[in-house]
């Protein structure tokens, strides 16, 4: 929609070189900053990295529809809504992690599930012999836009190297 669209504009506008995020709120009908401004650094201004109420958490929650490919216990996947690859999954663990800074060694189950997960969805979607590329980004300067730890699975054409 155009009103989200001139929104957008305006965050990044006023908030060059800091991130913006966004999300549709109900509050007075406007659109509201999911999690708020991210510094250049990758430190939140409120001090806060993992949201509760965040994009991710209401998808594991159910709050809100995506396509999913994927789910155990620990760990969900669903369809990039934005994709980079014909093939764009992402594969969130349920747990709250923001950075993959905060990973804990008792978190290395989890992490290989994430990875387990992915090698089963390549072979799903039919891209595990043509070859498909596993991304984490953490904090700002390399892209992490979602404060909550998940693993993009990309494929379907070929993938260009270096990439940024």
């Amino acid at each position: 929609p155009l009103f989200l669209q001139i929104s957008w504009f305006l965050c990044e506008w006023r908030t060059r070189p800091s991130i913006c995020t966004w999300f549709i709120g109900k509050a007075e009908g406007w659109l509201w900053p999911l999690y708020g401004v991210v510094s250049v650094e990758g430190k939140h201004e409120s001090g806060m990295n993992y949201d509760p109420e965040g994009i991710f958490s209401k998808i594991i929650r159910g709050e809100i529809k995506a396509n999913i490919v994927f789910e155990s216990d620990k760990i969900l996947a669903f369809e990039d809504g934005n994709p980079k690859a014909p093939v764009h999954i992402l594969i969130v663990p349920k747990a709250p992690i923001a950075p993959v800074n905060d990973f804990k060694p008792e978190d290395a189950q989890m992490i290989g599930e994430m990875v387990l997960a992915a090698k089963k969805i390549a072979e799903e979607k039919g891209i595990s012999q043509s070859g498909y590329r596993l991304v984490m980004n953490t904090l700002a300067d390399a892209g992490q836009e979602i404060f909550h730890v998940h693993l993009h699975l990309l494929g379907g054409r070929r993938l260009k190297w270096p990439p940024g």
